[in-house]
């Protein structure tokens, strides 16, 4: 009994001991950093439990399929062929190898339990090892495609499944989605991270980072998808129409929308007498061609009438039709063509698709337009010369309203208010647009959104790889950033670079709020980077550059007097001092001058407040 009793009470003063190891760093917290420390460590273990139920459902995949399939390739009599084989399980071996070393990592950390350091480097240092997910992306598609066709044209490989889901084996189809779902994951649970990571916590920086990267990953991973899937489409559009004499249907930018059986009245076709008769055809339309087919056969068309959509096509409405009917009336030159239909639904429901596909085509958008073709269309600038209206816009009035507010840039705004903002630029209503009925967050993701959209970045995707490759190179700061300023000036355009100072001089205002905004011109560089710096074409390798990207952007919002030294102009009331030379260059650090004087900034409020 004394035995026992002893042994207790040891238990009992190990149990105090370890509570006190625990409880003794967590006495120099407030309980606001107590309350996020606990939220941080959820999102781990869901981080963690999340890893672990992916590396079981790869191991699942090459234990249960691969390593069978693989050896009846290997057979006298395969299953499959081997090219089938390669195309179904494309690089899963390596994507397994990169997340059972992820999950040792993330493992690790509960050795530092309760404060888990360290997090935010772990996961930023796997953002490049996910570069394995590109070939099996690119091969997605096909995999899927080639796992529908193999279930109906090959009754052993058929067999070998339907055995394995008797056996209460995992789907094989379901599996092969889980890399692209686990991205998805990723995302969702790093975004949740980077909230509940206190911006004052050396974390923040790294997670922040990696926040982004796996957003451009993401939308990597759906471009391709959806570009694979398009592409597809059109080229099967392009096997059916058997006569259509212009160029392939199979280009840039092109997108299909729709096919479906459609009415068209004969006043439509020059050759034909106008006898009010109505005509039943198919129709194929695209984002930028509307094609007009007669169906000679099973899957198989001719054309009989197509025309482009752009700017200059006209819709109109039709209710004067034979037999009731209601239609519409596109017309684009010397061409015109009338649908006819049963009902208003119908007609409603198909006008509104030509109209969304003609509005995208408008001459008054800004949103995706060429930066000269919107600068000539508003005369050099409407209020600030060289300076699109919508950006004058944003810029001035975060500039009154929003230099203070939390977060900005980082949060991010309503989806539907950001697009009802974009689209009121759009159709030329951005004069009266009344921004204060709209949160902060959705201006500033507004802005983002212009610069994301331009068809060419203001720093040339031409001079992408050579500014990442000078950010790589092992050579004094200085000297980095010197050569990163002389290439940006000496090979952007002017149009570009003039826009691109405007920008940096409002960043740096931001940053100089910073103690109340959480901006610092990292954090500024991790937001705008993927909008100023990007490759010609975006994959999920070029992605994994984004932490390279934000240190040249960094760079550039930091020496911002230095880029295009001449010009001074920013939004309302933010000028800096013209520069003969850069050796008059003068660091922020050492700035005395505000770009913004105080007594200016207050006046500027008051002026915003009185409107």
């Amino acid at each position: 009994v004394n035995s026992e009793v002893r042994l207790s009470s040891v238990v009992k003063v190990q149990s105090l001991c370890r509570g006190w190891l625990v409880r003794r760093p967590l006495r120099s917290l407030t309980r606001s950093q107590v309350k996020d420390m606990i939220k941080f460590h959820d999102i781990y273990r869901e981080i963690l439990s999340n890893e672990i139920a992916y590396v079981e459902k790869l191991s699942c995949i090459l234990t249960e399929y691969y390593n069978p399939l693989y050896t009846f390739v290997l057979s006298d009599k395969p299953m499959i062929k081997s090219q089938d084989f390669a195309t179904l399980f494309s690089n899963i071996t390596d994507i397994y190898a990169v997340h059972v070393e992820v999950k040792s990592q993330f493992l690790s950390l509960l050795n530092k339990w309760p404060f888990i350091d360290g997090l935010g480097e772990i996961i930023l240092d796997t953002m490049p090892k996910l570069k394995v997910y590109g070939e099996f992306v690119s091969h997605y598609r096909s995999a899927i495609n080639t796992f529908s066709r193999l279930m109906i044209e090959n009754s052993r490989f058929c067999a070998f499944i339907e055995e394995a889901a008797k056996l209460g084996k995992p789907d094989l189809q379901n599996l092969l989605t889980s890399p692209i779902n686990h991205i998805c994951s990723y995302k969702e649970l790093f975004q949740r991270l980077a909230e509940a990571t206190r911006t004052d916590s050396p974390e923040y920086e790294n997670v922040s980072k990696s926040t982004i990267t796996i957003n451009e990953t993401w939308i990597s991973i759906q471009l391709c998808a959806e570009q694979g899937e398009n592409t597809d489409q059109i080229l099967n559009v392009e096997r059916r129409i058997k006569n259509w004499t212009e160029e392939g249907l199979n280009k840039p930018n092109r997108t299909f929308i729709k096919e479906c059986p459609v009415k068209v009245w004969d006043g439509s076709f020059p050759t034909r007498k106008k006898r009010g008769i109505i005509h039943k055809f198919y129709l194929f339309l695209f984002n930028d061609l509307l094609i007009i087919t007669k169906e000679m056969s099973k899957d198989s068309f001719t054309v009989r009438l197509f025309m482009k959509i752009d700017y200059a096509i006209v819709l109109s409405e039709l209710f004067d039709l034979p037999q009731k009917m209601v239609g519409c009336k596109l017309t684009r030159e010397d061409k015109f063509i009338v649908f006819v239909y049963k009902t208003a639904e119908d007609y409603t429901r198909s006008v509104n698709l030509l109209q969304k596909q003609i509005h995208l085509k408008s001459s008054a958008r800004v949103f995706g337009v060429d930066l000269t073709k919107v600068l000539e269309r508003e005369g050099g600038g409407v209020q600030e010369k060289g300076i699109p209206f919508v950006v004058s816009r944003l810029c001035n009035y975060l500039v009154f309203k929003g230099l203070e507010k939390e977060g900005l840039f980082r949060v991010p705004g309503h989806d539907q208010q950001v697009n009802d903002i974009k689209e009121a630029f759009n159709d030329k209503r951005g004069q009266e647009l009344n921004l204060d009925s709209y949160s902060i967050h959705s201006v500033c993701g507004c802005l983002k959104q212009y610069f994301r959209e331009l068809p060419e970045p203001l720093i040339l995707s031409s001079l992408y790889d050579l500014l990442l490759d000078i950010q790589r190179k092992e050579i004094e700061e200085g000297q980095r950033v010197d050569k990163i300023l002389a290439l940006i000036n000496e090979q952007t355009p002017h149009n570009q670079l003039r826009l691109l100072k405007y920008l940096l001089i409002f960043l740096q205002e931001i940053a100089r709020f910073s103690e109340k905004n959480k901006m610092i011109p990292s954090n500024l560089a991790i937001v705008f980077g993927p909008s100023l710096l990007r490759p010609t074409v975006n994959t999920i390798e070029t992605t994994l550059n984004l932490p390279v990207a934000h240190d040249v952007v960094c760079a550039l919002i930091e020496n911002f007097e230095r880029v295009l030294p001449d010009c001074t102009q920013g939004p309302k009331g933010l000028r800096v001092p013209t520069m003969r030379s850069t050796s008059d260059f003068i660091s922020p650090a050492d700035f005395s001058v505000p770009l913004l004087s105080t007594s200016t900034h207050s006046s500027l409020q008051e002026a915003a407040q009185s409107l």
